[in-house]
Order: C-alpha cells, then sequence, then structure tokens
C-alpha cells in the first residue's frame, strides 16, 4: 500500500502499467485498505487524460478477471463493492471519500448514464463527508442520503437488465457476509432500494423469499435486515413487497394448527421460527407506515392486520411476540390515523383488536413483575382509538 501511495502517476509509461491492474485491488475485501491510493492513482490518470473513457468503457469484465483470476468483474460488481465501502458505518470518512471518487472515475466502466448526474451528486455526497462529525451525528442519515443516490442513479439509468444485476450482486454479498459485519445491515437496505426499482414483480419476490429465509431472526441485526429489505422495497413496489411478505407468513404458519409431520411441527415451534415471526409482525407495521394513503386503505384490514393476527396467533406469545404486535399495531394504527381518511376501521377486527390489547394489559398488571408491556398497550390503544 505504501508502494502504490508513493507512485509517480506522471512517469513515463506509468499509466500502462498501471491501468487496468489498478482495478486488482478493488472488488476483494482484502484490499479494503488500498482503496484510498488506488482512488489517488485513478483520480490522477484521468485528472492527466491518460485514463479516456473509451478505454474504461471497453474493458472487457472476461479479459479482467483472467487476468485477475477472479469471479467476473462487472460493472454491477464495482458499483456494489464501493457502495458497501461508502456505506460501511465502520469504513471511517477518508476510505468512504476514496470509494465515491472511484465511482466518480469509473462511472463510464459503471454504466454510461450516470457520468453527468454523478459529476453533480458525488461532489456533494463528499462535501457532507467532509463535516460528518458536525452534521451527521447518527450514520443513520448518511445512510439515507447514500441510498437516495443510489435510487437517483438507478432512475437516470432506467435499465431493468441493469438493475437485475446489480440486486444479484448484492444478494451474492448479502448471502456471503456473516452475521457479525458492519456492512450487512447496509446491505439489506440497499438490496431493498434496488429491489425497489426493479419492475419484474417474479426477480422481486425471488429476492426477497431468498432472503427472508436466510436470515436468522434470532439475531437481532439479522431481524432488523429483513425489515430493512422489506420496507426499502416498498417504497417503489409496495403491493410486490406485501404479497411476498403475506406468501412467507402464511408458509411460516401453515400447518400449525393441523396434522403435519413431527420434524415439521419442531422446525414451526423452534426459537429461530419464533424469532422470525416477531420480524414479520413488526415488517407488517413498518410497511403500513411506508404506503400511501391509497395503499394503506386498500391493504390496510384483510392483508396487513390479518397477517399479523395470523402470525401471533401461531406464535408462542412470549415476551418478544407480545412487544412486536403490540409495536405493530401502534405502527399501522398511526399511519391510518395520518391518512386521514373519513372511512371507518372495521368494528369487529378493531374490537378484536381492543380485546387482545385489554387482555394483555390485565395478564401484564397482575402479578407480573415490572414489564415494558403496560405502557406499550396504553401507547397502541391511543393509536387505535
Amino acid at each position: 500500500m505504501d508502494i502504490l501511495g508513493s507512485l509517480d502517476v506522471s512517469a513515463s509509461g506509468m499509466s500502462k502499467l498501471l491501468w487496468p491492474r489498478l482495478l486488482l485491488y478493488v472488488v476483494p475485501a482484502q484490499y479494503t485498505g488500498m482503496l484510498i491510493p488506488v482512488s489517488r492513482c485513478v483520480q490522477a490518470l484521468a485528472e492527466r487524460g491518460d485514463l479516456m473513457v473509451r478505454e474504461i468503457e471497453d474493458l472487457d469484465p472476461h479479459f479482467l478477471s483472467s487476468m485477475f483470476q477472479g469471479p467476473l468483474l462487472t460493472p454491477q460488481t464495482l458499483l456494489a463493492r464501493l457502495l458497501v465501502v461508502a456505506g460501511s458505518p465502520f469504513a471511517g470518512s477518508e476510505l468512504q471519500a476514496a470509494a465515491l471518487l472511484l465511482m466518480l472515475s469509473l462511472h463510464g466502466k459503471i454504466h454510461r448514464a450516470v457520468g453527468a448526474m454523478w459529476a453533480t451528486e458525488i461532489p456533494l455526497l463528499l462535501q457532507c463527508l467532509k463535516g460528518k462529525n458536525e452534521s451527521f451525528p447518527d450514520s443513520a442519515e448518511w445512510e439515507q442520503r447514500l441510498l437516495k443516490f443510489l435510487r437517483a442513479s438507478l432512475a437516470t439509468m432506467e435499465d431493468e437488465a441493469w438493475t437485475k444485476g446489480l440486486s444479484c450482486e448484492l444478494s451474492r454479498w448479502l448471502s456471503s457476509s456473516p452475521s457479525s459485519s458492519g456492512e450487512k445491515s447496509f446491505l439489506y437496505k440497499a438490496l431493498g432500494t434496488v429491489l425497489g426499482a426493479c419492475k419484474e414483480v417474479l426477480h422481486i419476490q425471488e429476492k426477497l423469499l431468498q432472503h427472508l429465509e436466510e436470515a436468522n431472526a434470532e439475531e437481532p441485526s439479522e431481524a432488523q435486515g429483513m425489515i430493512s429489505l422489506l420496507s426499502h422495497a416498498a417504497e417503489s413496489n409496495f403491493h410486490t413487497a406485501l404479497d411476498t411478505l403475506t406468501m412467507f407468513a402464511s408458509r411460516l404458519c401453515r400447518g400449525q394448527n393441523g396434522r403435519i409431520s413431527r420434524r415439521k411441527k419442531m422446525e414451526l415451534d423452534s426459537r429461530r421460527a419464533q424469532a422470525t415471526r416477531s420480524a414479520l409482525i413488526l415488517a407488517h407495521g413498518s410497511l403500513a407506515l411506508r404506503a400511501s394513503k391509497e395503499q394503506l386503505l386498500a391493504r390496510l384490514e384483510g392483508d396487513i392486520v390479518g397477517n399479523i393476527l395470523l402470525l401471533y396467533s401461531c406464535s408462542c406469545r412470549d415476551l418478544q411476540n407480545t412487544l412486536a404486535l403490540l409495536q405493530s399495531i401502534t405502527d399501522f394504527s398511526s399511519a391510518f390515523q395520518a391518512a386521514g381518511d373519513s372511512a371507518c376501521f372495521n368494528p369487529s377486527l378493531k374490537g378484536k383488536l381492543l380485546e387482545i390489547l385489554t387482555d394483555l394489559l390485565k395478564k401484564y398488571c397482575l402479578g407480573t413483575p415490572v414489564s415494558p408491556v403496560p405502557l406499550k398497550v396504553v401507547l397502541a390503544l391511543e393509536q387505535l382509538r
């Protein structure tokens, strides 16, 4: 890294020596620290005019892959890697800036349509990074800006095949990332954002179901990841995300009260299955908060509330399940109130929810140690009124 950082790129023949070998250090995770000197070298080559846009665009991914003896180096692979670094809460602002500068320098290799947009937007993101300590006490706001940039980039491309390819690449990264990885939380959100930009329903459902099945909801970060994935996908594909969630919830509860094999019953009763039900209950509330007025009114009673009650009925109703139920009731009730529609909530359904809340209040107020449930019940009742 020290050698690369000290290279004089203005020396004769240096551009032929470095390009495209510099790309060797962009994608592999073990070379993450190399992105800073790589970014400086690529930027210097671009400023000198040694790195022409056509040279970048005409690079054959098969040639690069054979030279590096690694996986196919596609434009989506490049963007996915640079996004992950830029979005990592542990990367540090200098490394995040290097990733963004590489995006800008390699825009022609990534997609021809983004050049003008990135020339405007990436400097603004870099400016935010410079004042990160003052302006961004929480990484959540930085993530939000980066995901907004990703969404706008995909809208500029208007390229369904390319977007699907990026979703597959992010999906691959997500599947291979351990739960303890600091980048996994951002990957869930980034994949959800890209799926929100896709139009092919079957592809969206396939990727959502894959990661709902793979996630271990016993890990709090994984449970939150499931919710983030669905919520970000729902921003532009609400009905598809909710349909997929309904499908998965039904599968998780199927046979719970019927005649099933002992092995299947053990799977449905496992701690992981119970934790997954809690995460799915919370996901319904999160989707309700992101829905438009028309979407919410069309799907609230039959799908959102119906699925929540189904999941709760086939859960073990422990503290985790109960808190998830209360939070979700609070969320969808708040969303319904914000919609401001004169249409009344189904009286019988509302009565059923009120009965559940009343029973929980009695259960946790009589002879139960100090618990967060009663306060949560009161908050849910206030929103459900």
